[in-house]
């Protein structure tokens, strides 16, 4: 990630971070219950918050608003940040889930997000993603952050 202090940048990061959070909730065919974000900064601090979610999900607009209610609890203003975790937890069986009053299905939101999930398995990750990437030029140029070292399947990341 580098050392960002430009919260628009910051923000660039957590939605990536979001997008490729959804590809392994789909993979795994999970719901998540609570959102995380952490930051770490270089002065060696690091700071956390969490995005309020009313119902386990792997839709990317709910998702999003937790993130950002998140980041904004983790973020230190003037302390560049170096690292970002965004951390799924209470995890559920995507299947057979309790419903939310408050949190209609939406078909169109879920066809949208059908539809970018099977452009990006035919065209390669992220060829469509948020806008709010297009602050991440580079990584976007650096065919190396198209895999992540979590991509290899039953590897474990630490």
């Amino acid at each position: 990630m580098g050392d960002v202090e430009d919260p628009v940048v910051l923000w660039a990061w957590a939605v990536r971070h979001t997008e490729r959070l959804i590809e392994e909730l789909d993979y795994h065919n999970v719901l998540a219950g609570k959102l995380s974000v952490d930051v770490q900064y270089k002065d060696g601090t690091s700071t956390g918050g969490d995005g309020p979610l009313d119902v386990p999900t792997a839709r990317f607009d709910l998702l999003l608003d937790a993130a950002r209610v998140a980041l904004r609890r983790a973020f230190v203003p003037d302390l560049p940040a170096t690292h970002m975790h965004v951390i799924a937890t209470g995890l559920r069986r995507a299947k057979g889930q309790q419903l939310s009053l408050f949190t209609p299905p939406d078909p169109k939101k879920d066809a949208v997000a059908s539809a970018k999930r099977l452009a990006n398995l035919k065209h390669g990750r992220f060829k469509v993603r948020s806008a709010a990437t297009l602050f991440l030029p580079a990584v976007y140029r650096d065919h190396a952050n198209d895999f992540d070292i979590c991509d290899v399947r039953g590897k474990i990341c630490f």
